[in-house]
């Protein structure tokens, strides 16, 4: 496993209510399981899909078997897959059968049945597009109560916000820092870009 905290990172304020790690680690497979990420390849209709993985991105096929811990830090990745249909793509169709269908039925197209024949041009086209896919890094110190994500980006952060909520019923509070790293008190090993798992993280008072 392997961190990095080099880059733009949000910090987090979590409340009291779920950090007991003990009682968190019982529970969690269960809330990443049932919030996990999954896919919108080939779904019809749906623009964005929102979910935990393990760090790396990859979703287990039973998060039992994973171990998402560094001493009393979690670390998962949030994946944000985003569908995106091309400018005028809908229109122009739209327009395209609506006149298709105006030649077949020789009258005019009620407001109903233009409504719908927009909703099946959109399926079907979302159904055709390939989202585009960003894993963000989390890091939780449960036992602190901070967090940080690996994203500055506000559309991001929100679809962060409302995942949180929904898997640990409370809110990721939002806190302004200049140094997210110095804030967290993590060890200077962490601070250097890219290592490999270590001990550090329980050390320093928090194991």
């Amino acid at each position: 496993m392997k961190v990095k905290l080099s880059g733009s990172y949000r910090r987090y304020r979590i409340s009291m209510a779920v950090r007991a790690r003990g009682t968190l680690s019982q529970r969690l497979p269960g809330i990443l399981q049932e919030h996990r990420f999954r896919s919108i390849d080939s779904a019809r209709g749906e623009l964005q899909s929102v979910g935990w993985t393990a760090w790396d991105g990859c979703v287990p096929s039973s998060f039992e078997d994973l171990d998402p811990w560094l001493g009393s830090v979690l670390y998962l990745g949030v994946r944000i897959d985003q569908k995106r249909i091309p400018a005028g793509a809908l229109r122009i169709r739209r327009l395209e059968a609506e006149a298709a269908e105006r030649r077949e039925v020789g009258e005019r197209i009620p407001p109903a049945r233009r409504r719908e024949i927009t909703e099946q041009i959109h399926s079907e086209l979302t159904s055709r597009v390939v989202p585009s896919s960003a894993v963000v890094p989390m890091l939780w110190d449960v036992e602190r109560g901070q967090l940080l994500l690996g994203s500055t980006a506000e559309a991001t952060n929100g679809a962060f916000r409302t995942l949180f909520r929904a898997s640990f019923e409370t809110a990721a509070e939002h806190v302004t820092s200049a140094s997210l790293p110095d804030q967290l008190d993590l060890p200077a090993a962490l601070r250097e870009g890219w290592v490999e798992q270590a001990p550090l993280w329980a050390k320093g008072g928090r194991s």
